[in-house]
Protein backbone atom coordinates (compact mmCIF):
# COMPACT_ATOMS: atom_id res chain seq x y z
CA UNK A 1 0.00 0.00 0.00
CA UNK A 2 1.37 3.45 -0.86
CA UNK A 3 2.77 5.42 2.04
CA UNK A 4 2.31 8.91 0.59
CA UNK A 5 0.40 11.42 2.67
CA UNK A 6 -2.10 12.08 -0.10
CA UNK A 7 -2.98 8.41 -0.54
CA UNK A 8 -6.69 7.92 -1.19
CA UNK A 9 -8.07 4.37 -0.74
CA UNK A 10 -9.96 3.01 -3.70
CA UNK A 11 -13.55 1.82 -3.48
CA UNK A 12 -12.35 -1.76 -3.88
CA UNK A 13 -9.97 -1.33 -0.95
CA UNK A 14 -12.75 0.14 1.18
CA UNK A 15 -15.08 -2.72 0.31
CA UNK A 16 -12.39 -5.29 0.95
CA UNK A 17 -11.68 -3.72 4.31
CA UNK A 18 -15.31 -3.59 5.38
CA UNK A 19 -16.24 -7.03 4.10
CA UNK A 20 -13.13 -9.13 4.61
CA UNK A 21 -10.41 -7.65 6.81
CA UNK A 22 -11.67 -9.26 9.97
CA UNK A 23 -12.76 -12.52 8.43
CA UNK A 24 -15.43 -14.48 10.27
CA UNK A 25 -15.13 -12.60 13.55
CA UNK A 26 -18.63 -11.55 14.51
CA UNK A 27 -17.56 -8.34 16.21
CA UNK A 28 -15.14 -6.65 13.90
CA UNK A 29 -17.39 -5.83 10.93
CA UNK A 30 -19.51 -3.62 13.16
CA UNK A 31 -16.40 -2.29 14.88
CA UNK A 32 -15.01 -1.26 11.51
CA UNK A 33 -18.31 0.31 10.58
CA UNK A 34 -18.35 2.26 13.83
CA UNK A 35 -14.73 3.23 13.25
CA UNK A 36 -15.83 5.22 10.24
CA UNK A 37 -14.25 3.18 7.48
CA UNK A 38 -16.18 4.17 4.42
CA UNK A 39 -18.71 6.04 6.55
CA UNK A 40 -17.66 9.32 4.99
CA UNK A 41 -18.24 8.07 1.45
CA UNK A 42 -20.30 10.67 -0.33
CA UNK A 43 -20.09 13.13 2.57
CA UNK A 44 -17.23 15.02 0.96
CA UNK A 45 -19.23 15.68 -2.19
CA UNK A 46 -22.29 16.60 -0.12
CA UNK A 47 -20.27 19.13 1.83
CA UNK A 48 -18.87 20.67 -1.34
CA UNK A 49 -22.14 20.90 -3.26
CA UNK A 50 -24.10 21.91 -0.19
CA UNK A 51 -21.62 24.63 0.70
CA UNK A 52 -21.55 26.00 -2.84
CA UNK A 53 -25.34 26.00 -2.92
CA UNK A 54 -25.46 27.73 0.46
CA UNK A 55 -22.96 30.30 -0.76
CA UNK A 56 -25.11 31.05 -3.81
CA UNK A 57 -28.24 31.40 -1.65
CA UNK A 58 -26.51 33.66 0.86
CA UNK A 59 -25.11 35.80 -1.95
CA UNK A 60 -28.59 36.13 -3.44
CA UNK A 61 -30.19 37.03 -0.12
CA UNK A 62 -27.53 39.43 1.11
CA UNK A 63 -26.19 40.79 -2.14
CA UNK A 64 -22.74 40.39 -0.61
CA UNK A 65 -20.68 37.88 -2.69
CA UNK A 66 -17.69 37.69 -0.29
CA UNK A 67 -19.92 36.17 2.38
CA UNK A 68 -21.19 33.50 -0.02
CA UNK A 69 -17.65 32.74 -1.15
CA UNK A 70 -16.54 32.41 2.48
CA UNK A 71 -19.33 29.93 3.22
CA UNK A 72 -18.46 27.88 0.13
CA UNK A 73 -14.77 27.92 1.10
CA UNK A 74 -15.59 26.66 4.59
CA UNK A 75 -17.51 23.77 3.06
CA UNK A 76 -14.65 22.85 0.76
CA UNK A 77 -12.23 23.03 3.69
CA UNK A 78 -14.50 20.77 5.74
CA UNK A 79 -14.63 18.24 2.89
CA UNK A 80 -10.85 18.33 2.58
CA UNK A 81 -10.43 17.75 6.31
CA UNK A 82 -12.93 14.90 6.20
CA UNK A 83 -10.95 13.24 3.42
CA UNK A 84 -7.69 13.63 5.35
CA UNK A 85 -9.22 12.21 8.54
CA UNK A 86 -10.69 9.31 6.58
CA UNK A 87 -7.27 8.60 5.08
CA UNK A 88 -5.69 8.57 8.53
CA UNK A 89 -8.34 6.21 9.86
CA UNK A 90 -8.00 3.93 6.86
CA UNK A 91 -4.21 3.71 7.08
CA UNK A 92 -4.22 3.10 10.83
CA UNK A 93 -6.85 0.39 10.60
CA UNK A 94 -5.55 -1.39 7.52
CA UNK A 95 -1.84 -1.21 8.26
CA UNK A 96 -2.02 -1.75 12.01
CA UNK A 97 -5.51 -3.01 12.81
CA UNK A 98 -6.05 0.15 14.87
CA UNK A 99 -9.80 0.09 15.53
CA UNK A 100 -10.35 1.03 19.17
CA UNK A 101 -9.58 4.79 19.03
CA UNK A 102 -12.43 5.40 16.60
CA UNK A 103 -15.24 3.60 18.44
CA UNK A 104 -17.94 5.32 20.43
CA UNK A 105 -18.10 4.66 24.16
CA UNK A 106 -20.45 1.66 24.07
CA UNK A 107 -18.74 -0.06 21.16
CA UNK A 108 -15.38 0.59 22.79
CA UNK A 109 -16.50 -1.15 25.97
CA UNK A 110 -17.66 -4.09 23.88
CA UNK A 111 -14.29 -4.16 22.11
CA UNK A 112 -12.38 -3.93 25.40
CA UNK A 113 -14.46 -6.78 26.79
CA UNK A 114 -13.49 -9.01 23.88
CA UNK A 115 -9.83 -8.12 23.42
CA UNK A 116 -8.89 -6.65 26.78
CA UNK A 117 -8.27 -3.16 28.15
CA UNK A 118 -4.53 -3.46 27.57
CA UNK A 119 -5.15 -3.93 23.85
CA UNK A 120 -7.38 -0.86 23.76
CA UNK A 121 -4.76 1.19 25.56
CA UNK A 122 -2.06 0.00 23.20
CA UNK A 123 -4.11 0.92 20.15
CA UNK A 124 -5.02 4.37 21.47
CA UNK A 125 -1.42 5.08 22.45
CA UNK A 126 -0.32 4.04 18.98
CA UNK A 127 -2.93 6.26 17.31
CA UNK A 128 -2.00 9.26 19.45
CA UNK A 129 1.69 8.79 18.72
CA UNK A 130 1.15 8.46 14.98
CA UNK A 131 -1.70 10.91 14.52
CA UNK A 132 -1.99 13.32 17.47
CA UNK A 133 -5.54 14.25 18.31
CA UNK A 134 -7.22 11.54 16.26
CA UNK A 135 -8.16 9.36 19.25
CA UNK A 136 -11.76 9.78 20.35
CA UNK A 137 -12.68 11.54 23.53
CA UNK A 138 -14.79 8.56 24.60
CA UNK A 139 -11.76 6.30 24.28
CA UNK A 140 -9.78 8.45 26.68
CA UNK A 141 -12.71 8.49 29.11
CA UNK A 142 -12.98 4.72 29.01
CA UNK A 143 -9.25 4.26 29.38
CA UNK A 144 -9.12 6.62 32.34
CA UNK A 145 -11.88 4.56 33.91
CA UNK A 146 -10.36 1.16 33.14
CA UNK A 147 -6.61 1.56 33.52
CA UNK A 148 -5.66 5.05 34.73
CA UNK A 149 -2.24 4.04 36.05
CA UNK A 150 -1.19 2.22 32.91
CA UNK A 151 -2.53 4.98 30.70
CA UNK A 152 -0.51 7.56 32.63
CA UNK A 153 2.60 5.47 32.06
CA UNK A 154 1.87 5.32 28.36
CA UNK A 155 1.36 9.07 28.21
CA UNK A 156 4.63 9.68 30.03
CA UNK A 157 6.53 7.19 27.89
CA UNK A 158 8.41 9.04 25.16
CA UNK A 159 9.17 5.86 23.21
CA UNK A 160 6.76 5.45 20.27
CA UNK A 161 4.51 2.37 20.53
CA UNK A 162 5.38 -0.62 18.40
CA UNK A 163 4.25 -0.65 14.79
CA UNK A 164 2.49 -3.99 15.23
CA UNK A 165 0.47 -3.82 18.41
CA UNK A 166 -0.96 -7.31 17.97
CA UNK A 167 2.45 -8.48 19.11
CA UNK A 168 3.69 -11.99 19.90
CA UNK A 169 2.83 -12.83 23.48
CA UNK A 170 -0.15 -10.47 23.53
CA UNK A 171 -3.21 -12.35 24.82
CA UNK A 172 -5.52 -10.73 22.28
CA UNK A 173 -3.20 -11.70 19.47
CA UNK A 174 -2.94 -15.26 20.73
CA UNK A 175 -6.73 -15.56 20.60
CA UNK A 176 -6.67 -14.57 16.95
CA UNK A 177 -3.42 -16.11 15.70
CA UNK A 178 -5.06 -19.05 13.92
CA UNK A 179 -7.56 -16.94 11.96
CA UNK A 180 -7.58 -16.23 8.23
CA UNK A 181 -5.37 -13.52 6.78
CA UNK A 182 -8.22 -11.05 6.48
CA UNK A 183 -8.42 -10.95 10.23
CA UNK A 184 -4.67 -10.60 10.70
CA UNK A 185 -3.47 -8.72 7.62
CA UNK A 186 -3.09 -5.33 9.36
CA UNK A 187 -0.59 -6.70 11.85
CA UNK A 188 0.06 -10.40 11.53
CA UNK A 189 3.81 -10.13 12.01
CA UNK A 190 5.36 -9.39 8.62
CA UNK A 191 6.38 -5.93 9.77
CA UNK A 192 10.13 -5.52 9.73
CA UNK A 193 12.05 -3.03 11.85
CA UNK A 194 11.42 0.67 12.04
CA UNK A 195 13.68 3.11 10.24
CA UNK A 196 14.89 4.54 13.53
CA UNK A 197 16.17 1.09 14.47
CA UNK A 198 18.10 0.42 11.30
CA UNK A 199 20.71 3.12 11.63
CA UNK A 200 24.13 1.60 11.19
CA UNK A 201 25.68 0.51 14.42
CA UNK A 202 22.41 0.10 16.32
CA UNK A 203 21.31 -3.29 17.54
CA UNK A 204 17.78 -4.48 18.11
CA UNK A 205 16.46 -6.26 21.13
CA UNK A 206 14.75 -9.59 20.45
CA UNK A 207 11.00 -9.56 20.02
CA UNK A 208 8.64 -10.80 22.69
CA UNK A 209 8.20 -14.56 23.19
CA UNK A 210 7.13 -16.64 20.24
CA UNK A 211 3.35 -17.01 20.02
CA UNK A 212 3.14 -20.39 18.33
CA UNK A 213 1.91 -23.37 20.30
CA UNK A 214 4.64 -25.80 19.36
CA UNK A 215 3.29 -28.73 21.29
CA UNK A 216 0.74 -29.32 18.54
CA UNK A 217 3.49 -29.37 15.92
CA UNK A 218 5.16 -32.27 17.65
CA UNK A 219 2.25 -34.54 16.76
CA UNK A 220 2.99 -35.92 13.32
CA UNK A 221 0.03 -37.17 11.34
CA UNK A 222 1.96 -40.26 10.27
CA UNK A 223 4.22 -41.73 12.99
CA UNK A 224 7.64 -42.38 11.50
CA UNK A 225 10.52 -44.30 12.97
CA UNK A 226 13.80 -43.06 11.56
CA UNK A 227 15.91 -45.91 10.14
CA UNK A 228 18.89 -46.81 12.27
CA UNK A 229 21.78 -46.10 9.94
CA UNK A 230 24.87 -44.46 11.46
CA UNK A 231 26.20 -43.61 8.00
CA UNK A 232 23.28 -41.24 7.32
CA UNK A 233 22.75 -37.78 8.72
CA UNK A 234 19.52 -36.96 10.52
CA UNK A 235 17.23 -34.17 9.40
CA UNK A 236 18.00 -32.35 12.64
CA UNK A 237 21.62 -32.00 11.54
CA UNK A 238 20.51 -30.22 8.35
CA UNK A 239 18.05 -27.69 9.77
CA UNK A 240 20.42 -24.77 9.25
CA UNK A 241 20.01 -25.13 5.48
CA UNK A 242 16.29 -24.35 5.72
CA UNK A 243 16.15 -21.41 8.12
CA UNK A 244 16.57 -18.59 5.59
CA UNK A 245 16.79 -20.30 2.22
CA UNK A 246 13.86 -20.94 -0.12
CA UNK A 247 13.05 -24.63 0.29
CA UNK A 248 11.21 -27.25 -1.76
CA UNK A 249 10.00 -30.37 0.05
CA UNK A 250 8.60 -32.95 -2.34
CA UNK A 251 7.57 -36.57 -2.42
CA UNK A 252 4.64 -38.84 -3.19
CA UNK A 253 1.68 -39.66 -0.98
CA UNK A 254 2.77 -41.19 2.29
CA UNK A 255 6.38 -40.09 1.90
CA UNK A 256 6.23 -38.09 5.15
CA UNK A 257 6.12 -34.54 3.77
CA UNK A 258 3.97 -33.24 6.61
CA UNK A 259 6.24 -34.75 9.26
CA UNK A 260 9.37 -33.38 7.59
CA UNK A 261 7.88 -29.91 7.19
CA UNK A 262 6.64 -29.88 10.78
CA UNK A 263 10.14 -30.70 11.96
CA UNK A 264 11.51 -27.82 9.88
CA UNK A 265 8.81 -25.50 11.26
CA UNK A 266 9.62 -26.42 14.86
CA UNK A 267 13.28 -25.56 14.25
CA UNK A 268 12.34 -22.24 12.65
CA UNK A 269 10.17 -21.33 15.62
CA UNK A 270 12.93 -22.27 18.05
CA UNK A 271 14.97 -19.65 16.21
CA UNK A 272 12.31 -16.99 16.81
CA UNK A 273 10.71 -17.08 13.38
CA UNK A 274 7.02 -16.57 12.74
CA UNK A 275 5.13 -19.04 10.57
CA UNK A 276 2.30 -18.57 8.08
CA UNK A 277 0.84 -21.62 6.29
CA UNK A 278 -0.98 -21.23 2.96
CA UNK A 279 -3.37 -24.10 2.23
CA UNK A 280 -7.00 -23.65 1.12
CA UNK A 281 -7.41 -27.44 1.37
CA UNK A 282 -5.86 -27.69 4.82
CA UNK A 283 -7.45 -27.89 8.24
CA UNK A 284 -6.79 -25.90 11.37
CA UNK A 285 -6.53 -29.18 13.27
CA UNK A 286 -3.49 -30.14 11.19
CA UNK A 287 -1.76 -26.80 11.77
CA UNK A 288 -2.88 -25.84 15.25
CA UNK A 289 -0.66 -23.20 16.75
CA UNK A 290 0.31 -21.49 13.50
CA UNK A 291 -1.45 -18.98 11.28
CA UNK A 292 -3.29 -20.97 8.61
CA UNK A 293 -4.58 -18.94 5.67
CA UNK A 294 -7.16 -20.16 3.19
CA UNK A 295 -8.83 -22.94 5.20
CA UNK A 296 -12.21 -23.87 3.76
CA UNK A 297 -11.14 -23.08 0.18
CA UNK A 298 -10.90 -19.38 0.94
CA UNK A 299 -8.81 -18.58 -2.13
CA UNK A 300 -9.37 -14.84 -1.85
CA UNK A 301 -7.65 -14.80 1.52
CA UNK A 302 -4.65 -16.49 -0.08
CA UNK A 303 -4.58 -13.94 -2.90
CA UNK A 304 -4.82 -11.11 -0.37
CA UNK A 305 -1.88 -12.59 1.50
CA UNK A 306 0.20 -12.83 -1.67
CA UNK A 307 -0.44 -9.13 -2.27
CA UNK A 308 0.56 -8.25 1.29
CA UNK A 309 3.66 -10.45 1.04
CA UNK A 310 4.83 -8.75 -2.16
CA UNK A 311 4.20 -5.34 -0.60
CA UNK A 312 6.22 -6.34 2.46
CA UNK A 313 9.17 -7.42 0.34
CA UNK A 314 9.13 -4.06 -1.40
CA UNK A 315 8.82 -2.26 1.93
CA UNK A 316 11.76 -4.12 3.41
CA UNK A 317 13.97 -3.43 0.42
CA UNK A 318 13.13 0.26 0.73
CA UNK A 319 13.94 0.07 4.43
CA UNK A 320 17.21 -1.69 3.66
CA UNK A 321 18.14 0.96 1.09
CA UNK A 322 17.61 3.71 3.68
CA UNK A 323 19.34 1.87 6.53
CA UNK A 324 22.96 2.26 5.44
CA UNK A 325 23.57 -1.37 6.35
CA UNK A 326 25.12 -4.14 4.30
CA UNK A 327 22.93 -7.09 3.25
CA UNK A 328 24.33 -9.29 6.01
CA UNK A 329 23.96 -6.55 8.62
CA UNK A 330 20.35 -5.85 7.66
CA UNK A 331 19.43 -9.54 7.72
CA UNK A 332 21.15 -9.89 11.10
CA UNK A 333 19.03 -7.03 12.41
CA UNK A 334 15.87 -8.74 11.20
CA UNK A 335 16.89 -11.98 12.89
CA UNK A 336 17.74 -10.20 16.14
CA UNK A 337 14.39 -8.40 16.09
CA UNK A 338 12.45 -11.62 15.55
CA UNK A 339 11.17 -10.26 12.24
CA UNK A 340 11.85 -13.31 10.07
CA UNK A 341 8.60 -14.87 8.82
CA UNK A 342 8.57 -18.16 6.92
CA UNK A 343 5.74 -18.90 4.50
CA UNK A 344 4.80 -22.59 4.20
CA UNK A 345 3.01 -23.28 0.90
CA UNK A 346 1.30 -26.64 1.40
CA UNK A 347 0.56 -28.75 -1.69
CA UNK A 348 0.56 -25.71 -3.99
CA UNK A 349 -0.22 -27.68 -7.14
CA UNK A 350 -3.61 -28.69 -5.75
CA UNK A 351 -4.85 -25.12 -5.35
CA UNK A 352 -2.69 -23.07 -7.72
CA UNK A 353 -5.33 -23.30 -10.47
CA UNK A 354 -7.75 -21.36 -8.26
CA UNK A 355 -5.36 -18.45 -7.67
CA UNK A 356 -4.71 -15.54 -10.01
CA UNK A 357 -1.82 -16.92 -12.12
CA UNK A 358 -0.08 -13.58 -12.54
CA UNK A 359 -0.15 -12.93 -8.80
CA UNK A 360 1.07 -16.45 -8.03
CA UNK A 361 3.95 -16.06 -10.50
CA UNK A 362 5.01 -12.80 -8.87
CA UNK A 363 4.87 -14.41 -5.44
CA UNK A 364 6.89 -17.45 -6.49
CA UNK A 365 9.49 -15.43 -8.34
CA UNK A 366 9.93 -13.03 -5.41
CA UNK A 367 10.08 -15.94 -2.98
CA UNK A 368 12.82 -17.62 -5.01
CA UNK A 369 14.93 -14.56 -5.79
CA UNK A 370 14.30 -11.74 -3.31
CA UNK A 371 12.80 -13.05 -0.07
CA UNK A 372 15.88 -14.45 1.67
CA UNK A 373 17.70 -11.12 1.91
CA UNK A 374 14.77 -9.52 3.73
CA UNK A 375 13.83 -12.39 6.02
CA UNK A 376 10.69 -13.70 4.29
CA UNK A 377 11.69 -17.20 3.09
CA UNK A 378 9.20 -19.60 1.51
CA UNK A 379 8.88 -23.37 1.87
CA UNK A 380 7.03 -25.13 -0.96
CA UNK A 381 5.51 -28.55 -0.30
CA UNK A 382 4.61 -30.50 -3.43
CA UNK A 383 4.16 -33.95 -4.99
CA UNK A 384 6.72 -33.14 -7.68
CA UNK A 385 9.62 -30.71 -8.10
CA UNK A 386 8.72 -29.27 -11.49
CA UNK A 387 7.01 -26.05 -10.32
CA UNK A 388 5.05 -26.32 -13.57
CA UNK A 389 1.87 -25.35 -11.77
CA UNK A 390 2.92 -21.70 -11.68
CA UNK A 391 3.45 -21.50 -15.45
CA UNK A 392 6.74 -19.74 -14.88
CA UNK A 393 9.06 -20.47 -17.80
CA UNK A 394 12.17 -19.92 -15.78
CA UNK A 395 10.78 -21.87 -12.82
CA UNK A 396 13.19 -24.79 -13.19
CA UNK A 397 16.18 -22.49 -13.50
CA UNK A 398 15.17 -20.43 -10.48
CA UNK A 399 14.50 -23.60 -8.52
CA UNK A 400 17.88 -25.13 -9.31
CA UNK A 401 19.83 -21.95 -8.61
CA UNK A 402 18.00 -20.67 -5.56
CA UNK A 403 16.22 -23.46 -3.67
CA UNK A 404 17.26 -26.05 -1.16
CA UNK A 405 15.45 -29.22 -2.33
CA UNK A 406 14.34 -32.05 -0.09
CA UNK A 407 13.30 -35.25 -1.87
CA UNK A 408 11.55 -37.86 0.28
CA UNK A 409 11.48 -41.53 -0.63
CA UNK A 410 8.10 -42.93 -1.74
CA UNK A 411 6.04 -44.50 1.00
CA UNK A 412 5.63 -48.28 1.29
CA UNK A 413 2.18 -49.90 1.71
CA UNK A 414 1.68 -51.61 5.05
CA UNK A 415 1.44 -55.40 4.65
CA UNK A 416 -1.64 -55.60 6.87
CA UNK A 417 -3.63 -52.40 6.37
CA UNK A 418 -2.36 -51.35 2.96
CA UNK A 419 -1.84 -47.84 4.34
CA UNK A 420 1.17 -46.08 2.83
CA UNK A 421 3.91 -45.53 5.39
CA UNK A 422 6.95 -43.31 5.09
CA UNK A 423 10.38 -44.91 4.95
CA UNK A 424 11.80 -42.02 6.94
CA UNK A 425 14.49 -41.39 4.34
CA UNK A 426 15.24 -38.49 2.06
CA UNK A 427 17.88 -36.56 0.14
CA UNK A 428 18.93 -32.93 0.40
CA UNK A 429 20.13 -31.09 -2.70
CA UNK A 430 21.93 -27.79 -2.09
CA UNK A 431 22.11 -25.19 -4.90
CA UNK A 432 25.41 -25.30 -6.76
CA UNK A 433 26.42 -28.72 -5.45
CA UNK A 434 26.29 -31.89 -7.54
CA UNK A 435 26.00 -34.51 -4.83
CA UNK A 436 22.97 -34.96 -2.57
CA UNK A 437 23.05 -35.54 1.19
CA UNK A 438 21.09 -38.60 2.34
CA UNK A 439 19.31 -38.32 5.68
CA UNK A 440 16.75 -39.95 7.95
CA UNK A 441 13.88 -38.29 9.75
CA UNK A 442 11.01 -38.96 12.12
CA UNK A 443 8.26 -36.88 13.65
CA UNK A 444 9.48 -33.69 15.39
CA UNK A 445 11.05 -34.29 18.76
CA UNK A 446 9.17 -32.61 21.65
CA UNK A 447 10.64 -29.71 23.54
Amino acid sequence: MPKTKDYQPTQAERDALKNAVWGKDEHHPKFLSEAGVGAQEGNEAQWIFGSVAAGVVVTGLTGFPPLGIAIAAIGVWKAQKTIQDDQKRFKLIVENGCVAPFLDNEKLKDYAGKFGADEVIRQCAFAEAKTPGISSRSAKMLLDDLKPDLLDKLRDNKTPPTEVFFAPGNSAFMQRQAADLEKLAPGFGLGAISQSQTAKGQSLSPSSPQWLDLNTLNQASDPIQAPSDPTLKTLDELFHFFRLQATLVWGGQGSGKTSAVRAIVVDKVKHNQKIVVLNPHGSKATWQGVTLIGAGKNYKSVERFLEVYLAQIKKRYQEFDESGLSEDEYLHQLIAAGSVTSIICEEVASWAVSIDPGLLNQFMKAGLTEARKVGLPIVIVSHDPSLSFINLKEGARLRDSGMVMVELEPGIPDEVTGETKSTGKGKLQIPGQKGAISFTFSKPAPF
